[in-house]
């Protein structure tokens, strides 16, 4: 059983501020996955569009936390996947996927050596025709949390530690990820070639920052008709 959630935030900056999830959520629902729930997360109040079906989570920052960053959003999203049960399909918003990649990622099966895999780390995969498969990168070396699916028991680890001291290191989910993959001994995967692209021009998790078109987008993503499903004809090296 696999459950599928969304961050997201208002983007003041543009006209649509919600113009991101607005064209992300009719890309999945096309897809028609065999996912037992879609939900919404939504750092502060959600004005956008709510589809029929979906399930909407608004976060609420605490008084006195530090503005910005993305870490507080995210451990609440991981913190519904683990109470729906199960294994989580998170995304964040500003994405663009290839054909049947929701699917991909629904039926993907996350080895028990594995806390999470990643469907988007264009900081390992720098060449344009990397060797596919299910890479093992070094712990603490995770960066870029656009599609990521965790399995049910490391959902529960990585809630868990919240309550670890060094949790409060980080204001960005990426780096206290990879921060808890070094104190926690936990290991995640690289899935190759990456199933989306990543489309945001300027960072949310820090405010004014903008993001290099060669730092920020995968340079071995396949584009949006290469179908997903035809990599299950290689299983052999995802495993």
């Amino acid at each position: 059983m696999t459950h599928l959630l969304v961050l997201t935030c208002a983007r003041r900056s543009l006209e649509n501020p919600w113009q991101y999830v607005e064209q992300l959520l009719p890309q999945i629902a096309a897809e028609q996955a065999p996912l037992a729930s879609f939900g919404i997360v939504c750092d502060g109040e959600y004005e956008g569009h709510r589809p029929d079906g979906w399930e909407v989570y608004e976060y609420a920052r605490p008084a006195g936390s530090l503005p910005g960053g993305n870490k507080l959003p995210y451990w609440y999203l991981l913190e519904r996947g683990a109470e729906l049960g199960g294994d989580l399909v998170a995304l964040e918003d500003d994405l663009l996927l290839s054909k049947n990649a929701v699917r991909r990622m629904a039926s993907f099966l996350v080895p028990r050596d594995l806390t999470w895999v990643q469907f988007f780390s264009p900081q390992t995969f720098r060449d344009t025709n990397p060797f596919p498969g299910l890479w093992r990168p070094p712990r603490s070396s995770s960066l870029f949390l656009q599609a990521a699916k965790y399995p049910s028991w490391g959902l529960q680890r990585l809630v868990e530690w919240r309550n670890d001291p060094r949790w409060a290191q980080y204001n960005v989910s990426d780096q206290a990820l990879w921060l808890a993959s070094r104190c926690l001994e936990l290991s995640y995967g690289a899935h190759c070639p990456d199933l989306v692209q990543h489309l945001g021009e300027e960072s949310q998790a820090t405010p004014g920052a903008k993001l290099s078109p060669e730092w920020r987008t995968s340079r071995c993503w396949a584009g949006t008709q290469f179908d997903c499903l035809s990599l299950y004809t290689r299983d052999d090296l995802y495993r």
